[in-house]
């Protein structure tokens, strides 16, 4: 009778301590899981970024989103720039070549020469510019 009492106790507490280990692990399978998905999701976007980036690399003319994309900001903030630049430009009769960005008129469509836009940073970087979007 006691080493049935015994045998039961014992059987009970190795069953709790199955289910309690099979929860835990379970729960860290899950874990592991999602940090994986989600690392998997953050590689995709910078390999994608990186892919835009050699496209861009290799091109002389970019187009509005491309510039957006290859100076880091969004495109309705070039846009705005863009914009307050037109405005400024437009009440001078001279400026500095470099004082505003660049770009043709094909269409509608505005394109900027990749050196262009390199030449613009490099002469607002070197004049401390400040741009309130």
């Amino acid at each position: 009778m006691k080493l049935n009492k015994l045998l039961i106790t014992s059987i009970l507490i190795l069953s709790v301590a199955i289910i309690f280990g099979s929860v835990w692990i379970g729960n860290a399978i899950k874990s592991t899981n999602k940090e994986s998905d989600s690392k998997v999701g953050n590689e995709a976007q910078e390999l994608e970024s990186q892919v835009v980036s050699l496209n861009i690399s290799d091109k002389a003319l970019l187009t509005e989103q491309e510039v957006a994309q290859y100076l880091g900001i969004p495109q309705d903030k070039l846009n705005i720039i863009l914009q307050k630049e037109k405005i400024e430009r437009q009440k001078l009769s001279s400026y500095d070549t470099y004082r505003y960005m660049p770009y043709i008129e094909i269409d509608d469509e505005k394109y900027f020469l990749k050196n262009e836009v390199d030449e613009w940073l490099q002469y607002h970087s070197s004049n401390r510019s400040k741009f309130n979007t």
